[in-house]
């Protein structure tokens, strides 16, 4: 699919936990276009991939959440992807599990921030 650009990579997860510790959950265009990454990218999988593979190494979701969660979909409102599959169609599980997930991420990084998912 491609290789990992390693400034990009840290350029996308800084943004990331700028969100995150802004209580933001942006869209693909708004965590892409200040670092001039189109919203369809072909690499955003690879590349969230890579970084919430990274934090779920640590095997602590409550000191080290995935948060690539708070990046969603203009279209859907959750994140295209979950647990590292495509969500075309989000069903209500979907919304439930996104909210969870994405709970992690507000209490770590920017506690009593508005849960988006619930």
């Amino acid at each position: 699919m491609g290789a990992i650009d390693p400034t990009k990579r840290k350029a996308i997860r800084d943004a990331l936990l700028e969100h995150a510790a802004s209580g933001r959950f942006p869209t693909y265009g708004q965590l892409g276009e200040p670092l001039e990454i189109h919203p369809r990218w072909p690499l955003w999988k690879l590349y969230l991939d890579d970084i919430a593979m990274e934090e779920l190494a640590f095997n602590d979701p409550k000191r080290h959440p995935d948060f690539t969660w708070i990046i969603r979909s203009s279209r859907t409102k959750l994140p295209s992807q979950m647990d590292f599959k495509q969500i075309p169609k989000p069903t209500t599980a979907d919304w439930q599990w996104a909210a969870q997930k994405a709970q992690l991420a507000i209490d770590r990084y920017c506690p009593g921030a508005v849960n988006p998912y619930l």
